[in-house]
């Protein structure tokens, strides 16, 4: 299951992604003989802060999030 929630104020809008994964997402090199892994180089560039939070409880897994501005 993936959960998603937007949240928007005056000044800026957080995006949070939540799955049962364990494994912690990472900025990888960029290499441009790759067709992906560019997700979190360009979340690390636009974004004014982003994240990774450890979700406990029986399922278990992480939320990844960011803020970015708005105006």
């Amino acid at each position: 299951m993936i959960t998603l929630s937007v949240v928007r104020d005056e000044r800026s809008l957080t995006v949070r992604v939540g799955d049962r994964g364990s494994q912690v997402p990472a900025v990888r090199e960029h290499d441009l003989t790759t067709m992906n892994g560019r997700g979190l180089q360009l979340v690390d560039a636009l974004a004014v802060g982003w994240g990774t939070e450890h979700v406990g409880g029986p399922t278990g897994g992480k939320v990844v999030w960011f803020t970015v501005r708005t105006s």
